[in-house]
């Protein structure tokens, strides 16, 4: 779970481009991304190299094939120190990020024409700007620029060309404990080859990537209650749970229902393999009082009982009630919704959201995707109480419609559903709707203008008929029903039956999270001083850390409050 913000008034990021990924030597043609996993003692062969105190190291080395990787690590802890910004460029010139490396390869050239390379000299070292972004909960993340001026007069991070501005990720300390790395790439990978959707990324090294930048500003907690901007966030999920399955995830955790099994729910995944770790944690917690009030022991078996509930509810009437099973962000706080800075001609304004941050995506429940991202609205991570949790900002059932009504169009628009059989079946309830136009124009900027009776939800950048053909039809979301406020109803209730399902999942990552508050606290208690605190090079800036172990009571608090209500206990 991951907050990105950059100082007000200045640009963030995106990584959604237009252009062709050009930073593999693989063509896009379909074929399976393989991955490979090197043996733990590769990790030792990096440490021997030079000196990389303080570093986490990965259990192991996640490459992909089609994609470039640099064996260096990097400390995040000393990101304004010499050696960090040479690692960095030996890192750089590993993975021949454009502008960036000693080559380039033009844009407009073809991937198989390899002359095309053209030589460019990197640039200077004392010329580059590393900036770190603030509020990311997992991982540290920072902008890579030669800055148009003085850095302090700088305006937004927009390199000076040829240089183009970079995302730098450092995976952050127990991340492992709670992301899958290797299927976190290979999502990354194949979304953005062949849907054409997410962060292009230009190469991975030790314990990070390299991505694309795109001038772009995260929404913010506010926005997320704007019903346009939540429509554009319902059609942008629409085109995510339309994804093949299949394509994105790996065979042996997604079996075909062909066959006869299919795999865990990335909901129930999560938890299970969460929760030893979050114990670990606890046994470091030394607040006997705080181990009390959460009871975690009570809340994995009411957790249990919550589960089954659900799937017991949807069994009923041969699964005519269950939500269906799709390709799910599974965390859409508003950190990682970015709006792009200048709406691109020819595009529909739905477009101009780009989600980002797909560490924790997998096959999951759609309704549980829809129910995260309510709960989000809850949420103010950058507010005066970043882990308090407002249950009365919860969107209202006129909102959540809103929402759902933009979701189902967009579904009939991907099936092919005519422009005139959409219009007629939300006539009905467009009155629930905040919309305000009927039909399709341009303005004179040449940007289309919305048209919610028939929202266009093609992808920016358009992914082929044969990976459409595969997508979920609407009668999926709807159980065959063809009114429109009949396929709401049940979303309603489907979403409301999962929406504990997000508290109980992000309570048990908070715990995992806490380890290093925890220790942290234990050495303060001791008396202990932090290693690395008197090094020369320890130039991380301070910041106010995020309370996990809050977070966690509150959320486990709502669950119960939730489940309690609906007579789950």
């Amino acid at each position: 779970m991951a907050t990105i913000s950059a100082p007000e008034g200045n640009p963030s990021l995106s990584h959604e481009s237009s252009l062709p990924d050009l930073s593999s030597n693989a063509a896009f043609d379909g074929r399976e991304v393989e991955f490979t996993r090197p043996p733990p003692s590769r990790a030792a062969s990096i440490i021997s190299r030079g000196s990389v105190d303080d570093i986490e190291l990965p259990d192991e080395i996640v490459t992909a094939e089609g994609l470039r990787h640099s064996d260096n690590v990097l400390n995040a802890k000393r990101y304004k120190g010499k050696s960090f910004m040479d690692r960095l460029f030996v890192i750089l010139q590993d993975l021949l990020v454009p502008t960036w490396s000693e080559r380039i390869y033009p844009s407009n050239a073809s991937i198989s024409s390899m002359n095309s390379w053209t030589d460019v000299a990197p640039p200077s070292k004392d010329k580059v700007w590393i900036h770190k972004v603030s509020g990311s909960l997992t991982n540290a993340v920072f902008f890579v620029l030669v800055p148009n001026g003085p850095r302090e007069q700088a305006k937004g991070f927009t390199s000076v060309a040829p240089y183009k501005t970079l995302l730098l990720r450092i995976y952050g300390p127990h991340s492992s404990d709670l992301i899958n790395r290797a299927a976190e790439l290979r999502i990354l990978h194949v979304l953005s080859s062949r849907y054409r959707i997410g962060p292009r990324v230009y190469g991975t090294f030790g314990n990070g990537r390299v991505e694309e930048y795109f001038e772009s500003e995260p929404l913010t907690a506010q926005e997320l209650r704007d019903p346009q901007i939540s429509r554009w966030i319902a059609v942008r999920m629409s085109e995510l749970h339309r994804v093949d399955v299949r394509k994105v995830v790996d065979p042996v955790e997604w079996a075909d229902p062909k066959d006869g099994t299919r795999g865990e729910l990335g909901v129930k995944r999560n938890v299970r393999t969460w929760i030893p770790a979050a114990r670990e944690v606890l046994k470091l917690i030394r607040n006997e009082e705080y181990k009390k009030e959460i009871d975690f022991e009570l809340f994995v078996e009411q957790w249990t009982r919550y589960y089954n509930w659900v799937r017991d509810w949807e069994k009923e009437e041969d699964c005519a009630k269950q939500s269906p099973r799709v390709f799910c962000h599974n965390d859409t706080q508003y950190g990682n919704l970015l709006k792009l800075k200048q709406p691109q001609v020819g595009k529909w304004p739905h477009q101009q959201i780009i989600v980002v941050d797909f560490e924790y995506a997998s096959p999951n429940s759609a309704a549980f995707d829809i129910a995260n991202q309510f709960c989000e609205w809850t949420t103010d991570y950058l507010g005066p109480e970043p882990a308090l949790m407002q249950p009365s900002k919860y969107p209202t059932r006129q909102e959540r419609d809103n929402f759902y009504l933009a979701y189902l169009q967009s579904g009939l628009v991907l099936d092919g559903t005519s422009r005139a059989a959409t219009r007629s079946l939300s006539s009905s309830i467009s009155d629930q709707s905040s919309t305000t136009s009927d039909t399709s124009s341009s303005s004179s900027s040449g940007i289309l203008t919305e048209s919610p009776a028939s929202t266009p939800t093609t992808l920016t950048r358009t992914p082929s008929a044969a990976a459409l053909s595969k997508t979920p039809p609407l009668a999926q979301f709807t159980k065959g029903t063809t009114v429109l406020p009949q396929a709401m109803d049940l979303l309603e209730e489907q979403v409301r039956r999962w929406m504990p399902g997000s508290h109980g999942m992000w309570a048990v990552w908070a715990l995992v999270q806490g380890r290093e508050n925890v220790e942290k606290e234990n050495m303060r208690l001791d008396g202990k001083k932090q290693n690395g605190t008197d090094s020369d090079e320890e130039h991380e800036e301070d910041a106010i850390e995020f309370d996990y172990l809050k977070y966690a009571s509150g959320r486990i608090r709502i669950f119960r409050e939730a489940c309690k209500e609906m007579g789950v206990f």
